[in-house]
């Protein structure tokens, strides 16, 4: 107890404060007793795992597979994973969640009202996520503006305007603007 009593007290040299524990200090800071600072202490870590859960696309999409095969194991083979892997990831989602989402027996899993609900919301996320996914990959990559071409009246006819009607064709947003090029004689 002694060696306890020492390593809390050098711990509350760091911050300055000698002769007493850093709870003491911190209690006394706070006007609070010690009983009431690990109540705080409590209610401020069960609110940042409340805060800041949040269930993950894989758990949803774990739920989704779940609820329409209506196993574990059918679930399990269509995901190409275990059914512990599925069984783990509901177990999280449903303590995430802070609900329960399935009746489960050993032949069949069945939703319960609130996996109902959730179900349907966990579609609507996916899809949304899905169409965010597409719209990022397909802004970057697709063309848009003004794309201005000089060449020669023959070079222009034989290999541009070809090159420009399939582009035309691949990018709308692109225009395309062929310059004939004026050769000095």
């Amino acid at each position: 107890m002694a060696g306890d009593m020492q390593r809390r007290q050098r711990a509350a040299g760091h911050f300055g404060v000698q002769g007493e524990d850093l709870a003491s200090y911190t209690g006394r800071l706070w006007g609070c007793g010690r009983a009431q600072l690990h109540t705080m202490q409590r209610l401020s870590l069960d609110c940042l795992h409340i805060v800041h859960k949040m269930p993950s696309p894989d758990d949803l999409r774990v739920f989704i597979t779940v609820v329409r095969k209506s196993s574990f194991a059918a679930a399990a083979a269509a995901l190409e994973a275990s059914p512990a892997y599925v069984s783990k990831r509901m177990r999280l989602l449903e303590t995430d969640l802070g609900v329960k989402l399935l009746h489960r027996t050993t032949r069949r899993v069945a939703v319960t009202q609130e996996g109902e609900r959730i179900f349907h919301w966990a579609l609507r996320i996916l899809d949304d996520m899905e169409h965010l996914l597409q719209e990022a990959q397909i802004t970057p990559r697709e063309p848009r503006g003004l794309l201005r071409v000089s060449s020669s009246f023959g070079f222009g006819r034989s290999v541009v305007a070809p090159v420009f009607s399939q582009l035309a064709l691949r990018y709308p947003a692109l225009k395309l603007l062929q310059v004939p090029k004026i050769m000095a004689p």
